[in-house]
């Protein structure tokens, strides 16, 4: 279906372009969207990124979540750059992005 290529292709999309993606979403000194506000640990957001791979593949995440309130914090504010810094077309297609975004923001809330 439709909604599993969508998927897969976002998926494919975070594990190709993943440095850059955890350089723009904890960038000190970012160079647009400059009222978003950035995290500030790599590791988190690196978690996250994988958190969010493996929820897009049906894959159970809950091995990889880190409970401790400071990494929380740090993840919701990723979730939430990542999908609000989210391009289309530039990025990926419309359909994985929707499924992209999707599941930041779920992840972005649930971090909170």
């Amino acid at each position: 279906p439709e909604a599993t290529r969508a998927r897969l292709e976002a998926a494919a999309k975070i594990l190709s372009n993943h440095e850059a993606i955890v350089a723009d979403a904890t960038r000190e000194e970012p160079q647009s969207q400059k009222d978003l506000k950035r995290a500030a640990g790599p590791s988190e957001v690196d978690e996250l990124l994988q958190e969010t791979v493996a929820r897009l593949l049906g894959e159970p995440a809950d091995e990889l979540t880190n409970t401790k309130p400071e990494a929380s914090v740090i993840k919701s504010t990723a979730a939430g750059v990542i999908a609000r810094r989210l391009c289309v077309p530039r990025d990926m297609g419309a359909a994985a992005a929707t499924q992209l975004r999707a599941q930041l923001l779920t992840l972005e809330e649930t971090y909170a």
